[in-house]
């Protein structure tokens, strides 16, 4: 646990979307996400009425599972969209992007299917 904090605590001290990589590590870390899970993470995935995260688990078999927000999720996730919102950034799809729309999280070309058989595809986001 030591070892997030130092990682939490260096990517909150960052001049450039501190925001970003904050909530990166932050839910990653809470959840378990592989880096690939991490960036195929939507918005629409996120329920901050219900708080709870839809996250599609990609090892052994594409499966959605829903995981209740725990310690700072809704808090480094909202702030995350307001970061996004201050600087004009589109709030669309993917969670963890940077201003010019590109992915923060590189993953292969590769195509996965959720239980309910929708297509999800992981590009160089």
């Amino acid at each position: 646990m030591g070892e997030i904090k130092a990682l939490l605590n260096e990517a909150g001290a960052l001049r450039k979307r501190p925001e970003l990589a904050t909530a990166l590590i932050e839910v990653s870390f809470n959840h378990g996400l592989r880096s690939s899970e991490a960036a195929l993470l939507q918005w629409e995935d996120i329920s901050f009425d219900d708080n709870t995260i839809s996250i599609i688990r990609l090892k052994g078999g594409a499966t959605e599972t829903l995981h209740p927000m725990i310690e700072n999720d809704y808090r480094v996730l909202l702030d995350l969209k307001k970061m996004y919102e201050r600087r004009g950034v589109v709030i669309s799809h993917e969670v963890f992007k940077t201003e010019k729309g590109k992915g923060y999280i590189k993953v292969k070309q590769q195509r996965w299917f959720t239980k309910n058989g929708e297509e999800r595809r992981g590009r160089d986001l």
